[in-house]
């Protein structure tokens, strides 16, 4: 692919050089090639992201489950005390 884009940039350098200069052109095709390089290995990373997205949910489901037992306890610890009172 960047083999392909080189060929395409040689084909129609002196078009595009004259138009908005030599060094604009080889820094554009410099980034040009770093995004492509960029996309290919971000693929990488999707069984890493589906990891961190299955942990972060049990992580959250947990923090709920604390709560909620948490907000019992002290709600029988109250109604407890409150018996007691009588």
């Amino acid at each position: 692919m960047i083999n392909n884009l080189m060929n395409r940039a040689k084909h129609n350098y002196h078009k595009t050089a004259d138009a908005i200069g030599d060094k604009a052109f080889r820094v554009g095709l410099a980034l040009t090639g770093g995004f492509v390089a960029t996309g290919v290995n971000a693929a990488d990373y999707t069984s890493l992201i589906t990891t961190a997205e299955t942990d972060a949910t049990a992580n959250n489901s947990a923090g709920i489950a604390a709560y909620v037992t948490i907000a019992l306890l002290g709600f029988g610890v109250g109604w407890l005390v409150t018996w007691l009172k009588r």
